[in-house]
């Protein structure tokens, strides 16, 4: 049986979590999932369009938001976020949660700078788990050409060698806005 940790509870409570989805129903899933992990503030869009609204607005910790809906779409909600001229918004952890997993789709959000990708149907223990990754391990952004967004590497490892080993870069070359 899945029981989050009280750390993670505690954690949660500080949080405030934007729900950006066009399903109602959806919407109220999530919703119900994160007010049974304690999240502190759970506020809600229907589109894209009303969640860059209510972003600007309330300006929350962590957004989660569906990839397609009318008539703006997650990935320009995510292309918004991360293109804001200021840094408290354009590093909001941002969470696709979707259907559309195909490598495309994945891709896309990936170079947008998603924070994490979490395909439907979601489960209790999926939310969780990136909610915890996003919170407690936050990763630091990077800017690079054409590209803000989180550091795409989850591991500190110097064993590549290779031809395209980025010379005198090191972890300090990361914004850690």
């Amino acid at each position: 049986m899945f029981a989050p940790t009280s750390e993670a509870i505690k954690l949660f409570s500080k949080l405030s979590i934007l729900v950006v989805e066009d399903s109602a129903y959806m919407r109220k899933l999530l919703g119900e999932l994160l007010h049974a992990l304690e999240v502190g503030t759970i506020l809600e869009a229907e589109n894209g369009e009303d969640g860059w609204a209510k972003f600007q607005d309330y300006v929350p910790d962590i957004v989660l938001t569906d990839a397609a809906m009318e008539p703006t779409n997650g990935f320009d909600l995510l292309r918004r976020i991360r293109a804001a001229e200021d840094p408290r918004l354009a590093t909001v952890p941002v969470v696709m949660i979707t259907g559309h997993c195909e490598r495309e789709a994945v891709e896309l959000a990936r170079d947008l700078g998603v924070t994490e990708y979490l395909a439907k149907p979601v489960t209790p223990v999926g939310l969780y788990s990136r909610l915890v990754e996003v919170a407690a391990h936050p990763r630091p952004f990077v800017r690079a050409d054409g590209f803000f967004g989180p550091d795409r590497r989850r591991r500190a490892t110097n064993k590549y060698d290779g031809p395209e080993r980025r010379r005198g870069r090191t972890r300090s070359a990361l914004l850690d806005i």
